[in-house]
């Protein structure tokens, strides 16, 4: 009787020094935001009727694509750094301008897909002013937003939020 002998077996990758740890566990926090994000964006192709009722479909048009580019940010962003937590898991990637660069590249994309989010979310509301007859389907936003102010509110919290993050996250990436 052949005795078959076993290929060994590979040891596993010795565990990764303290900062890289910092980077994988804020890898993963990225993912889990942006995947928080996603649900909510592509919650957002629920409220879009197949036929507006009121016929206006530049609202409609306006909603689609700001949740498209909103899902299509975050899902970019989260590739990225799932991208490099595989990479530095893996000792692929040591590199910490690498590193850097790519979690400041998935920072973009996640502050994009809130941007795009925001806008989506006041499209929403247009849609919903519209259909009560509070707005008329052909103004612009400037038109919507003096005469429902409730549009401009996301503006002044989210904006500022978003600054303040990518700040902190320039600030943190570039050290």
């Amino acid at each position: 009787m052949d005795v078959v002998e076993k290929p060994p077996v590979k040891a596993p990758p010795p565990p990764p020094p303290e900062a890289t740890k910092t980077h994988i566990k804020t890898l993963d926090w990225i993912v889990q935001t942006n995947s928080l994000f996603a649900f909510t964006s592509s919650f957002g192709f629920g409220l879009i009727p197949l036929f507006p009722p009121d016929g206006c479909v530049a609202v409609k048009k306006s909603m689609v694509i700001f949740n498209l580019c909103s899902l299509s940010s975050l899902v970019f962003s989260s590739l990225v750094a799932l991208s490099l937590k595989k990479a530095i898991r893996g000792g692929t990637l040591v590199n910490k301008t690498a590193v850097r660069a790519g979690m400041i590249i998935s920072d973009i994309g996640t502050a994009s897909g809130v941007v795009f989010m925001t806008l989506a979310f006041v499209s929403t509301v247009a849609r919903a002013l519209i259909e009560r007859g509070r707005l008329s389907c052909g103004d612009s936003l400037s038109a919507y937003a003096a005469k429902e102010p409730m549009l401009i509110v996301p503006f002044p919290i989210v904006l500022p939020a978003l600054l303040i993050y990518l700040f902190n996250v320039i600030r943190a990436r570039t050290r």
